[in-house]
Parts: structure tokens; sequence; C-alpha cells
């Protein structure tokens, strides 16, 4: 007993429930006693005080029963319907609150909405008129509304999808104009979600006869805006992805083959737009593609005919703009070429020797090898081009050679690299493509053990660069002349000069020679000294009689020795 009043006080703690003493409380208190006494309520309680009440959410959590009958009051509902999909600025608290009221767990406001389910919708998709067949209200959703109506949707779907699949298929407006529907982005996405659009469903049957798949098709021509074409490529996104029932209607290779010329139209009004979008469209569906194959997919064959519009958005423009940075200066990549890029590499991942065909024929390689160089900076771009190359070199080695020799890629790799390591040597400055050269030196060498490829390898560039990284390895200190400038070569005579002084004359004895002439000492001195070195060299020799090798200390001795006897008899004979 004790642990059910505990467990009761901290449900208390976490929600009290609705406060006796709050504004909303005494609020919809005074509202009900006007209703009850046929009083006028405009001043008493307003739907938009009741939205704006912090605890109104708490009120409608624990079923408060005032609440309920306020906001299920016909004006009332027909306000919240309103909120969801408009609101002056000032009002978006009451389009948030309104949302999270119908989509809320405790249905009973929810439930309201479908008493009269075709006038309660009208007014939320804004038909205010039942002959009206266009709706302003979809055209002028922005952002945040457009989320609020895919929520709400969201939620009708779950708790009450076969009215709403009848109003769709029911309304003139969406039958004629089904288009109105790309005014949000999100609602046509949770139309056509597979949870809600299954096949044999209701809505499906319903998007079928609508022919909803060319409805989205027909929107790359451009006539019906920017947004319209992103709407219309995010929907077909999920329905490759999802694998929809209406699918089967997109993979048709006519329709595919639409979807391109309108969107690869120069007269397209949204060229720019249509463009991107398709190419995003195209790799979703080149991914959709997931096993390798030998013949070129029907779904994807019609990519193929605009492989040069492909390359020629890929290389750069002529009056590109260029950016600085920290870097320097640089000319932007975008994201429209990335995609192109993104379309290519999931083409190769196929491993369809029709596919790697069709791409060594348009000179796909030599475009992305562009890329590479010119984009130095662009880590993202460097990465997925060289994933492409490594899928080339693991592939069959005819393939690996036609793309090897198109692109003269040993040729050119090996020059900048070779460049590149002594320049870091020099100044210790590490190259942008150090990682990526590396690598390639590597599936060089590989490569270069196949005879097969044998002939691509037999260049100089690629001999220096070996050369160039052996000797780093063995001789480092002779990598330090690599570029340093020419030395004048010396004679013969010099260099025998110094062969001989290295030979015959130590470094010590010079010195000594050179101080017994600076300054030479008396007759006296000197034979004193030789005869005390005589007897020093006397009693070693006794010493050391049986051995045959002198110390090397010994040996220094006597050097020394000869130049004090040489300046003696110079000495002599000068006196």
């Amino acid at each position: 007993m004790n642990i059910i009043n505990m467990l009761k006080n901290v449900a208390f703690m976490v929600d009290p429930g609705p406060d006796e003493n709050s504004a909303l409380w005494k609020m919809l208190d005074a509202y009900q006693t006007a209703v009850e006494n046929g009083e006028d309520t405009t001043d008493v309680c307003t739907l938009e005080n009741v939205l704006k009440a912090s605890d109104v959410l708490s009120f409608l959590q624990h079923n408060h029963q005032p609440l309920i009958n306020f906001l299920t009051e016909k004006n009332n509902l027909r306000k919240l319907l309103e909120y969801i999909t408009s609101c002056p600025e000032s009002e978006t608290l009451c389009s948030q609150r309104s949302c999270k009221i119908l989509c809320h767990n405790f249905a009973s406001v929810r439930e309201a909405v479908f008493v009269d389910a075709t006038e309660n919708l009208d007014i939320l998709f804004g038909f205010d008129d039942e002959d009206q067949l266009i709706s302003e209200k979809l055209k002028a959703l922005d952002a945040m509304h457009s989320g609020l109506l895919t929520q709400v949707v969201q939620k009708f779907l779950t708790t009450h999808a076969w009215y709403l699949v009848d109003y769709f298929s029911t309304k003139d407006g969406f039958k004629q104009h089904p288009e109105q529907l790309l005014s949000s982005p999100g609602l046509l996405q949770t139309l056509v979600d597979t949870h809600h659009c299954y096949s044999g469903s209701a809505l499906a049957q319903w998007m079928e006869g609508l022919n909803f798949v060319k409805m989205l098709v027909d929107t790359f021509k451009g006539d019906r805006g920017v947004p319209a074409i992103s709407c219309a490529s995010d929907t077909l996104q999920d329905m490759i992805e999802s694998t929809s029932p209406l699918l089967p209607q997109l993979l048709s290779r006519t329709v595919i083959e639409s979807l391109l010329e309108d969107a690869f139209n120069s007269e397209n009004p949204c060229s720019q737009e249509a463009r991107m979008q398709v190419i995003t469209l195209c790799g979703v569906l080149v991914r959709n593609e997931s096993e390798p194959c030998h013949e070129i997919p029907n779904s994807i064959e019609p990519i193929f005919n605009h492989l040069e519009t492909l390359n020629a958005i890929l290389s750069p423009s002529e009056d590109a703009q260029p950016m600085t940075n920290t870097t320097g200066s640089l000319v932007p990549f975008g994201m429209h070429r990335m995609k192109v890029v993104e379309l290519y590499s999931a083409l190769l991942s196929l491993k369809c020797p029709a596919i790697n065909e069709k791409l060594v024929e348009k000179e796909v390689f030599k475009e992305l090898l562009k890329s590479f160089f010119l984009y130095k900076w662009n880590n993202i771009l460097q990465t997925c081009i060289m994933s492409m190359f490594q899928l080339v070199f693991s592939s069959e080695k005819e393939f690996c050679k036609q793309v090897l020799e198109q692109t003269d890629m040993v040729v050119k790799v090996s020059k900048l690299h070779l460049e590149d390591l002594k320049k870091e040597r020099r100044t210790g400055d590490v190259s942008p493509y150090r990682g990526f050269f590396r690598s390639l030196e590597a599936s060089f060498e590989t490569l270069s053990s196949y005879p097969q490829l044998s002939s691509i390898f037999d260049c100089p560039e690629w001999d220096k660069l070996l050369d160039y990284i052996s000797l780093d390895g063995e001789e480092p200190e002779e990598m330090e002349d690599v570029d340093a400038p020419a030395e004048t070569e010396t004679t013969d005579n010099t260099k025998e000069e110094e062969t001989a002084v290295e030979e015959t004359a130590p470094a010590v004895t010079n010195t000594v020679v050179e101080k017994n002439t600076e300054s030479l000492p008396d007759s006296s001195e000197t034979s004193s000294e030789a005869e005390e070195i005589q007897k020093e060299e006397t009693m070693e020799e006794k010493d050391n009689e049986e051995s045959k090798e002198q110390p090397e200390s010994c040996e220094e001795e006597k050097e020394t020795v000869t130049p004090t006897e040489e300046s003696n008899e110079i000495q002599e004979e000068s006196t």
C-alpha cells in the first residue's frame, strides 16, 4: 500500500494535472458559465489565449472536459485546422500548438475532425468552396506550415486512413490538378510512404489511377518552378529506395528517357536545378541495381546517351570565379559536379563490362583525373576518384590498360610524385597529394609486375621515380646532392695532389710543420729534445721486442718527431 502511495506521489510530482488556480482553469470556467447564461463570450475566452497558455497540453493530457468542449466547438475547430496551413507572423505559436493538439495521443479533438470529414478536410487543405479546384493556401505554404501539414496528415493516415484516401480520390481539385501536392514536399513523401501506400492499398490504387509517376516526371520540364522539381525528385527517390508499388511505372525505359531529355533540355527554365536533381536521381537508380551485371539494365541505359553532357558539367567552366581562403585562391568545385562524380562511381561499382566500355569510350576517366589535379584541396573529391581508380586496378587487366593509356596516368603521377618528393626534401612542405601518391605508387608497383601492363610502365618518368626512391633508402647522403647545382670539375693534377696529400701527409703533421716554421726553437734545445725522444724510443723498443706492431700512440709520437728533426737540420744549415 505504501508503494502505491509513493508511486502516486511520484506521478503527481511529474505532472500534477490541471491546477484549479491557474489562469487557464479560471478562463475556461468563466467561459462555461457565460455560455450557460447566454452571455457574450468574446472577451471571456478566445482560442488564441487558450493556445498560448503554457499548461494547455497538460490539460489535454488529463482529458480536461471543459477544454475538450471548447476546442471541439465548430468555430474553434475550424481555426485549429486553418492554423495548420497559415497564420500571422506573430501567431506562429498558435500554429505549433494546433498541430500538437491535433496529433495528440488523446484523440478527442482529432475525432471531432472526422465527424464531418469532407468539410473539415476542405478547411485543412484550403478549399473554401466546393467548386474550387486550386487551393491558394497550398500554393502559399512556407517551410514551417508545410512541416506542420505533413505531421497532421501523417497522423490522420495512421488513425483515419480510409477517410483521407476517400477524400483524395474523390476531390476534383486533386483529380484534375494533382500537382498541387508538390507545394509540400513532406506531404507528398508521406503519401508515397510504403507504410500507407503499399501494394493493394486504397492509396496505391488511387495513385496508380491518377498516373502519379507521370505527374512527377513531367515536373522536370521546369514549368512548375524550382521547389516543385526538388519535391518531385525527393519523392521519386523515396519511391525507388522503399520499393514502392508505383516503382514499375518509373523504371520504364521510355519514362527515364523522357525524364532525362526534359532535364537536360537547354531551354528548360529551371535548367540548373533540373540537371542537378536528375543526376542525383540517376545515382539512386544505379545504386538500386545492387547486383553486378554483364549487360546494361534497361532502366539506366538512357543515362549513357548523356555522358558527353555529364562530362561537360564536370569540366571547369571558363567564367568560374575563384574564392580566397587560408590556402590561397581556389576554384570552387561545387555540389553539381560532385553529383556527376558520385554517379560515375555508382556506374563503375556495378562492374559491368558493357558499362566500363562506355565509360572508356566517352573518356570519363580522363575527365576525372583532370578534376583530381585541378581541385587539389578537395579531399572528398580526391578520395572518391581514387576509390574509383582502385576499382579499375582490381578489374580486368585489359580494361585497366585502356584506362591507364587513355589517362597517361603513370607518366603524370610519376612526374608529379617525384617533384613533390624533391620539394618536400628541400623545404619540408608536404604535398596535398602525398597520401594519394603513396597509394598509387604501391598500386603501380603491383601492376607493373603483370606482363599485360609492362609496356605502360616502360617510361623514363617511372624509372626516375623508382631510382629516386631506392637512393633515398640506401644512400641518404647522396640524396642531398640530387637537387644541388653541379660543381666545377677539378683537373686530374689537382685530384692527384689531393690524393697524395691524404696518403702521405696526415693533418697532424701539417699542423706541426706550420708551427715550427713560424717560430723555430734554438739548436741546443732541439738537439736535447731529440736525444730524449731517442732514449724513449730505445726503452719502448726493448719493452716491445716480442710484439710486431707498435701502438698508435707511438706512431703519433714518431710522426711528431719527423718535423722536429727536419726543423733542426734546417736551423743548422741556416746557421
